[in-house]
């Protein structure tokens, strides 16, 4: 828990969760958890007496400005009351004014009067947390990549120079699944990113890895683990 990034969102959802304390990575990753991370964000923002998100003076100019609208019944005051379908659409929103983030804030919180800054703020948040996601699985992916020795030769490896040059270019494949990294705007590039970084891969060997859905990866691991356990038995 001590190397794991950590905000007042993550302590709150946390506490407030079926499982306080446990799957903490899994809470700062997980599609299911991202969009009640960004919820609790906005509220914390609306609430804050030095931020202007959805509380301006005047709707008068409401392209650039708004009033705070967001109504008593908004789902922003429920728990889970933003899915992470939310974030994809604020994060991969390039329309002018941020027009479509306002139409969901609109249809999904009902924020009717959301100023361009406001969206823009959204968006911005949505970004940081995706993000955020993202690396911390590269973390995971690179453990077990780099734990495998698959991107690396050893001294004991009896191979000639043609061998060598050909297993140096031998791609490695990570099976993911996931809503998140099959549609969340440049997820994948996310990790990839945090991987070139890693020391043990780097630029070189994040150009081996090849990232591919896998689909239904939990059960498929579920089946995996229990195989193996039962030839431990035997």
């Amino acid at each position: 828990m001590t190397v794991l990034p950590n905000t007042p969102y993550d302590d709150a959802l946390d506490k407030e969760s079926n499982n306080p304390g446990i799957q903490m990575f899994e809470k700062r990753v997980s599609g299911m958890f991202l969009g009640e991370l960004l919820r609790r964000a906005i509220l914390a923002m609306t609430r804050d007496g030095k931020t202007e998100l959805f509380k301006d003076e005047s709707s008068g100019t409401n392209d650039m400005r708004s009033i705070y609208t967001v109504p008593d019944d908004s789902p922003l005051y429920r728990q889970w009351g933003i899915d992470t379908s939310f974030l994809s659409i604020a994060h991969g929103d390039q329309s002018v004014g941020y027009r479509t983030t306002r139409q969901a804030l609109s249809k999904d919180l009902g924020v009717d009067a959301a100023s361009s800054e406001d969206a823009e703020a959204i968006k911005i948040i949505a970004e940081a947390i995706g993000r955020r996601s993202a690396r911390l699985s590269a973390v995971a992916i690179g453990a077990v990549i780099i734990s495998t020795g698959n991107l690396t030769l050893t001294a004991g490896d009896a191979l000639d120079e043609r061998e060598k040059a050909l297993m140096e270019e031998e791609m490695v494949d990570i099976g993911v699944d996931g809503s998140l990294v099959e549609h969340y705007p440049g997820f994948e590039q996310y990790i990839r990113e945090a991987l070139r970084e890693i020391e043990g891969i780097g630029m070189k060997g994040e150009k081996r890895i090849r990232i591919g859905i896998a689909k239904d990866g939990s059960g498929v691991g579920a089946a995996l683990i229990a195989l193996v356990a039962g030839g431990q038995e035997d």
